[in-house]
């Protein structure tokens, strides 16, 4: 018995004793926040939600993550993954000494999840600011954020869940209104590269996008041990594609460029998000039930 059949199993024997589960169309309803509890900087109590079984990514199994969420495989090489001349760069002249002092202080054989994230962080903070010198006006509201969970009200199979996720880094943008579109995931060691609960966790945030009626669905998440880079990208139509580059191996332009053509794709929609509107701007959040906590 799978997973799912004995989550099942275990609803049932609740049923008796715990409130109706929502339909799949009460799901994708959003929680509206009235202007008085916005004002507040409160969030309504959805009773419901705590009523319902909670699913982490981690229990999803590799095999079922493709029916669970709703995703098909891109068999195509996607253009994303597609640089040109003109999007091959190299990244700030300081990284690559930095980098090697890591080596060199640190020693190969003592690569752990810390070192590794300290790595990751110099590259991110290094190719955003790069680009916030380059532009202050079209990437000023770019920024990162650190080990977020996210929640989202799921149905599968006729039955309603929440599923919970977790990102070591995500990519915001926006000032007022703040959005992502970015997921980041440091392996726990070298060559772990947990690729599933990655794309679990950006197929939230896709979902989430889709349900508040986003122009722009794409979602990229990076998984990383700072050797290998896996990137991987769910496109509008919920297909997921990916590629991997190996830091070691000469690849480090490229792994740079893909990262700075993700940015600019994020600076595109701060501009687009920060536009006049003749329509009232609602939250990913409020229009989805997609919640976000440290």
């Amino acid at each position: 018995m799978d997973y799912f059949e004995r989550l099942k199993t275990q609803i049932r024997k609740s049923s008796a004793s715990s409130s109706p589960m929502r339909s799949k169309a009460d799901i994708d309803k959003a929680p509206v926040v009235s202007r008085a509890v916005a004002e507040q900087g409160k969030k309504p109590v959805t009773s419901e939600k705590h009523d319902l079984p909670h699913i982490t990514i981690a229990d999803i199994k590799p095999q079922d993550v493709r029916g669970f969420l709703r995703l098909q495989p891109d068999l195509t090489f996607s253009s994303c993954w597609q640089l040109t001349a003109q999007d091959k760069v190299q990244g700030p002249d300081y990284l690559g000494s930095i980098l090697s002092g890591y080596w060199r202080a640190a020693g190969r054989d003592s690569e752990n999840k810390a070192l590794m994230r300290s790595r990751l962080e110099t590259i991110l903070v290094a190719a955003l600011a790069s680009k916030k010198r380059e532009s202050a006006s079209a990437y000023g509201s770019l920024h990162l954020q650190f080990e977020k969970n996210l929640s989202l009200p799921w149905s599968y199979q006729n039955r309603a869940y929440v599923l919970e996720g977790r990102t070591d880094y995500s990519l915001w943008y926006g000032g007022q209104k703040k959005e992502t579109n970015l997921l980041f995931f440091c392996a726990s060691r070298r060559g772990n590269i947990g690729r599933y609960q990655a794309l679990s966790s950006m197929a939230m945030l896709h979902h989430a996008r889709k349900r508040a009626g986003r122009n722009d669905t794409v979602v990229y998440g990076i998984v990383t041990d700072t050797d290998e880079w896996r990137f991987l990208c769910i496109d509008k139509q919920s297909r997921y594609s990916g590629c991997i580059m190996t830091w070691d191996k000469g690849q480090q332009v490229d792994i740079i460029s893909t990262i700075y053509k993700i940015l600019n794709h994020a600076a595109a929609l701060a501009q687009a998000l920060e536009a006049p509107s003749l329509t009232e701007y609602r939250s990913v959040e409020d229009s989805s039930g997609l919640e976000w906590s440290d």
